[in-house]
């Protein structure tokens, strides 16, 4: 995949690339006027980039991505789109697929811009997004899919396992890795309408389970949240084999990374009342 680019930024045609980058910006909703043509192209930097690549569940600042600053880290993956519409069509995806994928990087585009006022984006979105070039992550319906393997020794938190046989037979599993965007159709109907789409775009692929790691699979909110809220629906479609009282990713999703912030939604004021209850949840579903 690494000579797919270097090869499209050796012979970069670069009107068609700057056309094809507006056209899909346009059609994804970016919320701020920028010239595309502004952008720098630097073909060394953007291949040493993808070179450096990413470590699955980890998240490693030595990599490239996350050491180049929040501008050329924006200016990168927003020069990788061109290229990835040739994947895409060397692979036989729809180009509906592309767009839903692509949806999280205007997301965060969009964010960056509503706080810094400027193009951007942080580490945590750079290490992130980056697997979307790799034609790793796929959005389908409400929920993102990630072609991932196991390995438990990466995640800077520890797990307790309901079972050691989980632990032991999940390691260094090939999966599908289920995600959750920002304000995703949790509804039950709409979960079940994406994995019903996920199980026809991933029949090609070797798995046993879809996973799922998560704040939102976290067995105790079941004392933050209504036994009617859609989350608690979410996390009782996996059988939950792990779990860790690490609180960074609900923080982060519940509060935007600060828990003092103003709680103005009733799982926001009971999380304030009651920290300990935050965590994660690991959980599972077998592949038919």
């Amino acid at each position: 995949m690494i000579d797919f680019y270097r090869n499209y930024f050796q012979y970069v045609d670069i009107n068609e690339h700057y056309k094809i980058m507006k056209e899909i910006l346009d059609h994804l909703g970016i919320n701020f006027k920028f010239e595309v043509t502004n952008l720098k192209i630097n073909k060394i930097e953007l291949i040493e980039i993808l070179v450096s690549g990413y470590q699955e569940m980890s998240f490693d600042e030595k990599r490239l991505i996350s050491k180049i600053d929040d501008y050329e880290r924006a200016e990168c993956l927003l020069n990788l789109i061109p290229p990835l519409t040739l994947l895409y069509k060397q692979h036989s995806y729809p180009v509906s697929l592309l767009y839903e994928s692509l949806t999280d990087l205007a997301l965060r585009l969009n964010k960056y811009w509503e706080k810094e006022h400027c193009l951007g984006l942080t580490a945590d979105d750079g290490h992130w997004l980056i697997r979307l070039f790799f034609l790793k992550i796929f959005k389908i319906g409400s929920l993102q899919y990630e072609h991932l393997t196991l390995d438990f020794n990466k995640l800077d938190y520890s797990l307790n396992w309901k079972e050691s046989v989980y632990k032991d037979s999940l390691q260094g599993q090939a999966v599908i890795s289920i995600h959750i965007m920002e304000k995703t159709d949790l509804s039950i109907a709409a979960v079940k309408e994406s994995f019903s789409h996920a199980m026809l775009f991933f029949d090609g692929f070797t798995f046993d389970y879809f996973y799922c790691c998560s704040w939102l699979l976290n067995p105790d909110n079941k004392y933050l949240l209504n036994k009617n809220s859609r989350i608690i629906k979410f996390s009782n479609l996996f059988k939950i084999v792990a779990t860790s009282k690490y609180k960074k990713h609900a923080i982060f999703s519940i509060f935007e990374g600060d828990i003092n912030k103003v709680a103005r939604s009733s799982l926001q004021i009971k999380a304030q009342k009651a920290p300990d209850y935050l965590g994660i949840g690991v959980g599972i579903i077998p592949h038919p």
